[in-house]
């Protein structure tokens, strides 16, 4: 097992859950705390990450079932005008993956592929492979 501390990438996966407005009621609400770990967060003005925090919590008290994945997308179109900056930060940051599933399968697939015989295999063909494995 890997020490999660020992990650470079680890703080900024941690702090991108501001950007769920589910998470981000549970969060700390130190905007600097974010600033250090999420790169170009410093740009975003403290009247907008507190906007962001009261619509967020005004959102979840409002006691409507949702389905997370599309309640996330649909908080975040909604107040795209309201809080820019931090909508063009989640836009880049929504698609991190904070967990190794998909890199773990990736090697596996390349195992089964990358056999002995194929050991001399481009690179090319090997990305070819991958893909339509």
């Amino acid at each position: 097992m890997v020490d999660g501390g020992n990650q470079p990438g680890i703080a900024i996966l941690k702090a991108a859950r501001i950007f769920d407005p589910a998470s981000a009621t549970l969060l700390s609400s130190a905007k600097e705390e974010y600033d250090s770990h999420i790169p170009g967060f410093k740009d975003v003005s403290r009247q907008e990450f507190e906007l962001y925090l009261e619509l967020a919590r005004k959102e979840i008290n409002s006691g409507l079932p949702r389905d997370p994945a599309v309640f996330v997308q649909a908080f975040w179109v909604s107040n795209s005008a309201r809080l820019p900056k931090l909508y063009s930060m989640y836009s880049v940051f929504k698609n991190l993956s904070s967990s190794s599933a998909d890199t773990e399968r990736s090697f596996s697939a390349l195992k089964n592929i990358l056999t002995k015989k194929r050991e001399s295999l481009s690179q090319s063909n090997l990305k070819h492979l991958l893909f339509l494995n």
